[in-house]
Formats: C-alpha cells, structure tokens, sequence
C-alpha cells in the first residue's frame, strides 16, 4: 500500500525551503571568516545540503532526468572532493616542517635544529620541542664558527644570508618551505 503524500501549501513550502537555504549556507559564511579554515567546517551544512537535493529531485517525475542528474552529482563531487584532499595534502606538506625535522634527526647527532625567526608549530610538534629559534644572521655565524649546526630556512631567509655565511652551509635535505642546512661535511 502506498501513502499518498500530502500536498504542502505552497507558503509552507516556500518557508522550508528558505529555512533550508540558510542552514545550509549560514556555516559557510561564518567560517569563512575564521582565521583558520578546515574543511569540517561546512559539515554542519550538509543535512540541509542533502532534503534540499531530495526535495528538488522528488518534483521531477521524470526517472531518467533524476538518475542523471544523481550520477552527475555524485561524480562532481567525488571529482571536488579527491582534488581538495589532493590539495590539502600538498599544501600540508609544503608549510610544514616535518621533512626539515625528519631529515635533522636522521643526520645529526646531539646538535640542535635550528629555525632562522619564529619557530614554526610543526617544527616544535615534530622535534618534540627541542627545535631552537635564532634571532638572525648574527647568531647563525656565530653558531657556525662554534661549530656544528643545523638549520632549517626557507628561500627568503636564504636569500638574506651574507654569502660567505652561505658559502660554508651545504643542503642536507629540501622538501615543502624548509631547506636543511649544515655545516658539517659527510
């Protein structure tokens, strides 16, 4: 047996809608704002997302019409979705320090590493907080003349170096925003 839908008056229909309408877009707007935007962040608006798509797909009485527009939906957003996290994964890579750290604790042995300014997070959550900051090129060369070092810089703070400063630092390992640096010979 079928139940026979009741039919919505077309004000309490149009209200739903608007109601949905704004949930749905109401996350987004506020967290674009944020200072720091994740994607979980519109998580709150795909119910609204989704009894908006259904009620738009149950006015069509044309199954053929409805199935295609289901399979282009469902394959655009897989489309979106694989391509953001493809995105997410290399821009996470790119700003973190994580190689910089990694490739510090395969080579050194008891030195410090270094970051030329503030210590970036990752820096400090990879190396389990014993990644040290430097003030600037006057304290990196006089670290390099006591011996051993470390350091992690990005092309602008290589750039900056005095080139004798640069002419004694040799590249250990390079990946994302940080290039390692030192001193010592292998």
């Amino acid at each position: 047996m079928r139940l026979r839908e009741q039919p919505e008056s077309s004000g309490c229909s149009r209200n739903l809608t608007i109601y949905l309408l704004a949930w749905s877009v109401a996350p987004c707007l506020f967290f674009t704002l944020s200072g720091n935007i994740l994607w979980t962040y519109v998580l709150p608006a795909l119910p609204a997302m989704a009894l908006l798509a259904a009620r738009w797909l149950s006015r069509d009485a044309q199954v053929g019409l409805v199935s295609g527009v289901v399979a282009v939906g469902v394959l655009a957003m897989s489309l979106l979705v694989t391509a953001f996290f493809v995105r997410e994964e290399l821009a996470d890579s790119w700003k973190s320090a994580k190689t910089a750290v990694l490739a510090h604790q395969a080579n050194a042995t008891g030195q410090p590493l270094l970051f030329m300014g503030d210590l970036p997070y990752s820096a400090s959550f990879y190396s389990k907080g014993t990644a040290k900051a430097l003030a600037g090129n006057i304290e990196l060369a006089q670290r390099e003349q006591a011996g051993p070092v470390y350091v992690a810089l990005n092309p602008d703070q290589i750039n900056a170096l005095p080139p004798e400063l640069v002419s004694k630092l040799r590249l250990v390992a390079s990946s994302g925003a940080y290039k390692l640096y030192s001193n010592t010979q292998k």
